[in-house]
């Protein structure tokens, strides 16, 4: 059995070449951990249960260079959910205050940016860990994918 960690799942978007990292990188839930016991391994591939839901994992080597390019988003210092969030709520403001009939585009917008920057803002992330007889079993929720 092999403990696996995971950072905080993060999404970036923007070129990501020449190390830039994104122009805006987000991290959108909590580090998360799992237990996994491995069931087939050669210089390829790895397959892996995890050992609480018995949930595959495969892993593969690979040699392409893009594989890496992962690094870069890694190392850049992310925007949290929720200061994306109050961002998107600022905004909503600002166009909801011009808003002149709220049948308008500008109105849908406003409405869009308002319920996104919400959501955000009081997200807790995308995965929910459950103790279960002292094991720690890690599920998806509903929240921030």
């Amino acid at each position: 059995v092999v403990s696996a960690t995971f950072d905080s799942p993060r999404v970036a978007l923007g070129r990501i070449a020449r190390g830039k990292g994104g122009l805006l990188n987000l991290k959108v839930g909590p580090p998360s951990a799992v237990q996994l016991d491995t069931t087939y391994l050669d210089d390829r591939i790895r397959i892996s249960r995890g050992a609480s839901r018995g949930v595959p994992f495969v892993f593969a080597a690979t040699r392409v260079p893009e594989a890496g390019l992962w690094r870069s988003i890694h190392e850049r210092s992310p925007l949290s959910a929720r200061a994306a969030g109050r961002c998107l709520l600022v905004a909503g403001i600002f166009l909801a205050v011009g808003v002149r009939s709220w049948l308008s585009a500008k109105a849908a917008l406003a409405a869009f940016a308002l319920a996104a920057g919400l959501k955000l803002s009081l997200s807790t992330g995308g995965i929910v860990v459950e103790e279960t007889e002292g094991d720690v079993a890690v599920s998806p929720s509903s929240g921030v994918l």
